[in-house]
């Protein structure tokens, strides 16, 4: 009398394989350069108006009234990374002070 064998995961993907579809070759498929386009992704809104987070300890230190040399530090780290969109989008409370000293960096570095 045969005992049943145990089923490896060979046997087990031959059992449960689907039917082979008609494969085209190589050839005959659509290459991106003959007009097959891969979807482009698009941001979620989430992230594309995600405030950046010195801005967000920058407004943080000026409502909380901290030292002012912490708040220029934070203002000379904002000026330095952001980039225009984003300067654009501050908040009305820290966008003054750091476009000022944007354009003050800009000014030294043309000198």
């Amino acid at each position: 009398m045969k005992g049943m064998k145990q089923m490896t995961l060979f046997d087990m993907k031959k059992k449960l394989k689907t039917p082979d579809k008609k494969k085209t070759p190589l050839k005959d498929r659509a290459s991106p350069s003959k007009g097959m386009k891969s979807p482009e992704k698009k941001p979620k809104p989430d992230e594309r108006m995600k405030t950046p987070i010195i801005v967000s300890k920058l407004v943080k230190a000026v409502k909380s009234e901290e030292e002012q040399k912490k708040i220029n530090a934070l203002v000379l780290q904002a000026a330095k990374m952001l980039t225009s969109p984003q300067r654009k989008r501050l908040p009305e409370s820290v966008k003054e002070m750091v476009l000022s000293k944007y354009k003050k960096m800009e000014e030294q570095k043309k000198m």
